[in-house]
């Protein structure tokens, strides 16, 4: 029985290593992820922009990397609010 279970974990694990695995996102020619980071976004106002703004940034420059801008990201942010009433 041991040797059945060492021959079965032997060919699962011989299929699992010509399957290819591969990166999900990207396709390993050009590092797209470093093209996010030159991109700068230019300040807003109000202290939700300011948070969106930090946020940005932390979710665009991933490799803390200071490159060549080559595209500036200006936003407007406005806030609406609605009420809501339940019975």
């Amino acid at each position: 029985m041991l040797l059945f279970k060492n021959v079965t974990i032997f060919i699962v694990l011989f299929f699992l290593s010509g399957c290819g695995f591969q990166k999900v996102y990207g396709t390993g020619q050009k590092d797209n992820i470093s093209e996010l980071s030159k991109i700068i976004i230019g300040p807003i106002s109000d202290r939700n922009g300011q948070i969106l703004r930090n946020n940005l940034l932390f979710a665009l420059n991933t490799k803390s990397k200071k490159l060549k801008p080559l595209y500036i990201l200006n936003l407007k942010l406005s806030d609406t609010t609605s009420s809501l009433a339940f019975s």
